[in-house]
């Protein structure tokens, strides 16, 4: 009997993919906000919202609930693909719940939608790999503080307040010219 053995920093077995979608920041257009069932998401998302139409009154956003804190199924990420030009996926606070906001994120821009996922630091890397091994290692991503949940309502604020405008440069960032 022969054993085999798997090199765990062996090159991804996953051709990467470029990312190079993006919206108008001038144009009306409809942001989905995808969100998973973490403690204070819903909340967090709340202020995420009042925080897009606060700067910009040409933008709507719709909410998506994936019940779940793993990913959205097939027949969400295809409503949001319907009705949104763009997706804000949320959040990646642990294990699973950063698993799935990636996975959604990805689900989405495999679609031709413009998406980012917000993930705390304490799963940023985690979040990396999964981009990475998934195709898409340059899958825009907001990097937040940990915890979110459980924490100050002004520190909720001011956490939305950051990935709203973090969110937005890499949605609208034009990357035609890049290699």
């Amino acid at each position: 009997m022969s054993v085999s053995y798997i090199d765990p920093v062996a090159e991804c077995l996953v051709q990467a993919k470029k990312y190079n979608l993006s919206i108008s920041a001038t144009a009306p257009i409809t942001i989905g906000l995808v969100i998973n069932k973490i403690p204070d998401c819903d909340i967090f998302m709340n202020l995420v919202q009042n925080v897009l139409t606060d700067c910009n009154p040409i933008l709507t956003a719709r909410k998506y609930y994936t019940e779940t804190v793993t990913y959205a199924d097939d027949k969400l990420i295809q409503r949001i693909f319907t009705e949104c030009d763009a997706a804000i996926c949320a959040i990646g606070h642990c294990g699973s719940c950063t698993a799935g906001t990636v996975k959604d994120a990805i689900a989405l821009i495999e679609k031709g939608i413009p998406a980012v996922s917000l993930i705390t630091d304490l799963f940023w890397s985690q979040s990396e790999m999964l981009t990475h091994s998934l195709g898409w290692p340059s899958a825009p991503r907001v990097r937040l503080p940990y915890p979110i949940w459980g924490t100050e309502p002004e520190t909720m604020k001011n956490a939305a307040r950051t990935a709203v405008m973090e969110a937005m440069v890499l949605l609208t960032q034009d990357r035609s010219s890049e290699n």
